[in-house]
């Protein structure tokens, strides 16, 4: 039998149908066509790799960068091998590669998200060198299917999209920060112009969708966290993408839970029914 052998997706059509035949043989989560997975992998952030035996792709990993305080950030998206050749540690092999390649760029941080009953992918991330964070969490997702506007803000408030700077929480706890049109913070204030919130959200594009990814959030009452989940859906319909998502940290208490969710689920997000950690690995 060949060895397989990994390497980046070329941008073609052909490298696109390839990619796409393993996906919806093994995830089947993209929606795209072979011409929208190739407009996927000729964007300069995105890195998909596909490991062959002979002339047949047999797997594939699909990552894309993200700019963070310390520099770029890989995050590891989508990660698919064909049901006959599992079990041979090739996803592991196809991580391990995306790391290598990645750390060959400059990057240092890694980061992947994994469901908690998905035990095969979370061997293969702790094999490849990244942790999963103490607690698991709560994906939140609310799917964009009009681009009409919707008010939302109370009477004497505002609100404020932020592409540069950075701003911290009244207590000092949390620093959010802007680095560019990918990388944004929207700031909410009350009457008299009082903090309300802070968001610090990602735009990413994936093999998958476009959407709008919450990274951080404060706000002082469930109000303006409701304020806030309304403002990502409006700002992504601006941007036209398909929805808007949110790792919501697992409280102590399930009653504090679900509490924490209600502003989102008023706003029409919806729980997804499984737990995800959150693997993370940094390289010196």
């Amino acid at each position: 039998m060949n060895v397989e052998v990994i390497r980046r997706a070329e941008a073609t059509l052909a490298e696109a149908e390839a990619l796409l035949a393993v996906e919806r043989s093994s995830l089947q989560d993209s929606p795209y066509t072979p011409q929208e997975v190739l407009q996927v992998l000729q964007r300069p952030e995105h890195h998909a790799y596909l490991a062959w035996q002979g002339a047949e792709a047999v797997g594939f990993c699909s990552c894309f960068e993200t700019p963070t305080e310390g520099g770029p950030r890989l995050e590891i998206d989508l990660l698919g091998v064909l049901p006959a050749h599992r079990r041979r540690g090739l996803a592991t092999r196809l991580i391990a590669h995306s790391l290598d390649q990645a750390s060959r760029r400059g990057l240092r941080a890694f980061r992947g998200v994994v469901a908690v009953d998905n035990i095969a992918s979370q061997g293969a991330f702790y094999r490849a060198g990244l942790r999963a964070e103490p607690q698991p969490r709560t994906m939140l997702i609310y799917e964009v299917r009009g681009v009409a506007p919707c008010a939302f803000l109370p009477p004497g408030w505002t609100w404020q999209v932020h592409e540069q700077g950075h701003w911290r929480t009244p207590a000092g706890d949390q620093t959010f920060s802007a680095a560019g049109p990918v990388r944004t913070v929207h700031r909410f204030c009350a009457e008299q112009g009082s903090l309300a919130a802070l968001a610090e959200c990602l735009q990413v594009h994936t093999l998958s969708y476009r959407g709008l990814w919450l990274e951080q959030l404060w706000a002082n009452s469930p109000q303006a966290q409701q304020c806030l989940a309304r403002a990502l859906v409006e700002r992504a319909k601006v941007l036209d993408l398909d929805e808007v998502g949110y790792l919501a940290p697992r409280l102590t208490t399930t009653d504090a839970a679900e509490e924490g969710l209600i502003p989102w689920l008023r706003e029409g997000y919806q729980r997804v029914e499984r737990l995800y950690w959150v693997f993370l690995a940094r390289r010196p």
